[in-house]
């Protein structure tokens, strides 16, 4: 009965409505798997943890770049992509501020008051 009431609808009907059905449910599809994919991928702590084991990582935070995390090992301040074989070492410069970040980032660490401060005071 459904097939023919689909074939009593004429092509240039059925098709737009057919595309419009797909591209619905992909976008639906789309805002509800990214919570069931990430719950089934390393975290990004994980994920660079494993792509350099054996580096004493303090903390791994977001930068203003999509995608990119700021990785404290010890004095060291890099920058990393999850799941990319890549590591950056440099500064990271916000042009609008003209701020130095990861300067910024060296010198909150290196405080004498600051508790995430790595020096030891004699």
């Amino acid at each position: 009965m459904v097939m023919q009431r689909l074939k009593s609808i004429p092509p240039y009907v059925l098709i737009p409505l057919l595309v419009f059905v797909l591209a619905l449910v992909a976008f639906i599809g789309q805002k509800l798997m990214p919570d069931a994919v990430q719950a089934l991928r390393p975290s990004v702590d994980e994920t660079i943890r494993a792509m350099i084991p054996g580096t004493d990582i303090q903390a791994i935070n977001p930068t203003p770049l999509d995608g990119v995390y700021e990785v404290v090992a010890g004095q060291n301040i890099f920058y990393m992509q999850p799941g990319k074989p890549y590591l950056l070492v440099g500064h990271l410069f916000d042009l609008s501020t003209s701020e130095d970040l990861t300067q910024l980032k060296k010198d909150q660490r290196i405080q004498p008051n600051n508790p995430t401060t790595t020096e030891t005071t004699p």
